[in-house]
């Protein structure tokens, strides 16, 4: 319920232009099969985004992902996580992050209905210093560099797929997705309903088609990112055309992409609409009621409530200053002193 109302925001409230471009296989098996899902990780709310499209398949409630550990202990929103047997990662201790994966893999293989799972191989979302140190690292052991991507890390993808080789789990989605002209989407910007545009590319690859071997599985997750980091270029330059949306995407000569990714024209999802408004008239219809009986009693009883609403207003503006000014220090080299 909880995940339906923050869909709410960018499907309704900011009524953001979503361009969903899928090939034809996945269409035939989306919303039919539990599969891990991987994304580019660029965008400070890249986990409302996938949300979204979930929510266009109807997957939503069946969603699951990657996260980081402190995650968990945020009121209402890590605690939902926990119940719906998100994964915790501490992303500083690999072993034990690697002991979580393989026994939630286990779990996956027992599902009965279909589960989507998502894993951001880059670990860290995207900052031009991570970048730069990202880079720098891919030049010292001779990959390829990327311009909009940072270098994937291995293991996590590759613990997966090996624990899920001949299971139920019969597929990877990979997904690319793309903010009109590459500009983050904050949460005050949300709040405020401000319009935005998303593009997403999203194709299927059979699970058991990926290697196991642990180089040949790093030298495949490289490739899929080089090639990747190409399809996010071309989806910038293209879908920035004023006017003229592309009605595919395809990268002719690549592995991974050479299967056109068509426009789909999916209806909007109500169900975040309605849900939202449920718990609108359960709890705050209510609260607003008390609280407009109370300033109404007294001169003294208004002022009281006016004064907590700017408080409030005015703590709400600072956290979500600090929430988006703050950059995550995740993935950086630590500085010698």
């Amino acid at each position: 319920m909880l995940v339906e109302n923050s869909c709410f925001y960018p499907l309704h409230w900011c009524k953001g232009e979503i361009n969903i471009y899928t090939s034809d296989s996945l269409e035939k098996f989306s919303s039919h099969e539990s599969v891990i899902c991987i994304a580019n990780h660029r965008y400070t709310h890249d986990w409302l985004l996938d949300w979204v499209i979930a929510e266009y398949y109807g997957m939503l409630g069946q969603c699951k992902a990657f996260v980081k550990a402190v995650v968990a202990k945020f009121p209402i929103l890590g605690w939902s996580m926990w119940f719906n047997e998100f994964v915790f990662l501490s992303r500083s201790k690999t072993g034990q992050d690697l002991s979580k994966i393989r026994k939630s893999m286990e779990h996956l293989r027992e599902y009965s209905i279909p589960v989507w799972l998502l894993l951001y191989p880059e670990g860290t979302r995207f900052t031009k210093e991570k970048h730069a140190q990202s880079m720098e690292f891919a030049k010292e052991r001779g990959h390829k560099t990327l311009k909009h991507l940072l270098l994937p890390r291995p293991k996590g993808f590759h613990e997966s797929i090996t624990s899920l080789h001949s299971s139920n789990v019969k597929a990877v989605y990979d997904c690319t997705v793309v903010l009109g002209g590459d500009k983050d989407v904050t949460v005050g910007e949300l709040l405020r309903g401000k319009p935005f545009k998303m593009s997403v590319c999203a194709t299927r690859m059979e699970l058991d088609s990926i290697p196991t071997e642990e180089s040949e599985c790093k030298k495949y997750l490289f490739d899929l990112f080089e090639e990747k980091d190409l399809l996010f270029d071309k989806m910038l330059s293209e879908g920035s055309n004023i006017g003229r949306q592309p009605s595919e995407y395809s990268l002719p000569s690549s592995q991974f992409y050479s299967e056109p990714m068509k426009l789909r024209s999916k209806s909007l999802p109500i169900e975040p609409l309605y849900t939202t408004a449920i718990w609108f008239f359960i709890v705050m219809l209510p609260v607003l009621n008390w609280l407009v009986s109370f300033a109404a009693s007294s001169f003294t009883a208004f002022i009281v409530v006016a004064l907590v609403l700017v408080i409030l207003n005015i703590g709400v503006s600072f956290i979500l200053n600090a929430f988006e000014t703050k950059k995550s220090s995740q993935g950086l080299k630590k500085k010698e002193k």
